[in-house]
């Protein structure tokens, strides 16, 4: 199966399809570059490609906007219907978290503390840190 240069296996990916979800996580990590382009990319290029549509749904939660929210959960009610393995139904279920309770990030710790080469876990385990603490400090 192919892997991710975390070497995460990546259900529903080609190799070209790899490589752009590679470049696709590097962006959103470095929040520098068009890393919802290269997810749709990696996404033309083997359209049951699990990774590259959560992938691109959680750029859209973290923005913490209802309109991208919205997308998110569109996202990930699409990747609903691929094969999934362990760590892909981690994201779906901390999805569900996200959109319900926001609980996401506690969530993904627990499941996932254990594999800490997680590139687009980390980048959103941070970014909704980053949000929880800026409405608290709001309030």
């Amino acid at each position: 199966m192919i892997e991710d240069a975390q070497g995460h296996r990546l259900s529903g990916a080609t190799a070209v399809a790899a490589a752009t979800y590679d470049r696709a996580v590097r962006a959103f990590n470095l929040v520098h570059g068009d890393s919802v382009g290269l997810f749709d990319k990696a996404r033309e290029a083997a359209p049951d490609f699990a990774m590259a549509t959560l992938g691109k749904a959680w750029v859209f939660a973290i923005a913490n906007d209802p309109g991208l929210m919205t997308k998110a959960a569109a996202l990930v009610e699409t990747a609903r219907g691929f094969a999934l393995n362990e760590r892909e139904q981690a994201h779906l279920a901390a999805f569900d978290r996200a959109v319900n309770t926001y609980s996401a990030s506690r969530y993904l710790f627990n499941a996932w503390s254990y594999r800490p080469r997680h590139a687009v876990w980390a980048e959103a385990r941070r970014a909704r840190r980053f949000i929880s603490a800026a409405a608290k400090a709001r309030n």
